[in-house]
């Protein structure tokens, strides 16, 4: 369990102090919560990658914003990098299970390679501040899946990204699925 921690900001949660490669890492490891914290300013906000990385939850974390969740303190990559590996879930539809995923200068969450499926994005605000009605957009796209297949995609609020909302892309890949989401 990984919770309540300020992870590439001071301890005020207003200013960048990021961290130079990635925030929080989970490599080769199952069964892992990340849970309410505020994860801004780094290369890489969170990473799930490697063999067993699987089973993995991000819940209720602010990333790329400032710990009132209304100010841009961006990852310089993606917000959150599931790479290769199955079965994790971003969010939730419990009360304060969905992440803040806004401010990240690539993608605000990134699925991606072969071996990336099962994961679900659930419930989540993305490229908007913490009231999910101003634009505080990731770089590049909402949410990208990329070289995979049979990832889920439900009950977010994802706009005001610089790209598209959610892309889809890489032949051979398919089964991926979007629903009730705005």
């Amino acid at each position: 369990l990984v919770q309540g921690n300020k992870v590439g900001t001071d301890t005020t949660g207003t200013e960048a102090i990021g961290n130079t490669w990635v925030g929080i890492l989970i490599g080769h490891v199952s069964g892992n919560t990340i849970k309410a914290n505020l994860v801004s300013s780094n290369n890489t906000g969170i990473n799930i990658y490697g063999e067993g990385a699987n089973g993995n939850s991000i819940v209720g974390n602010l990333v790329g914003t400032d710990v009132t969740g209304t100010l841009d303190l961006g990852n310089t990559a993606d917000g959150i990098t599931i790479d290769g590996v199955a079965n994790n879930t971003i969010g939730g539809i419990e009360p304060g299970a969905g992440n803040l995923v806004s401010g990240n200068n690539d993608d605000g969450i990134a699925i991606q390679n072969s071996g990336a499926t099962g994961n679900i994005v659930q419930g989540n605000i993305i490229g908007m501040d913490v009231t999910g009605e101003v634009s505080l957009a990731n770089g590049v796209a909402g949410v990208r899946i990329m070289g995979t297949s049979n990832n889920q995609i439900t009950d977010n609020r994802i706009s005001g990204n610089l790209g598209d909302g959610v892309v889809i892309h890489s032949s051979g890949f398919s089964a991926s699925s979007i629903r009730s989401s705005y």
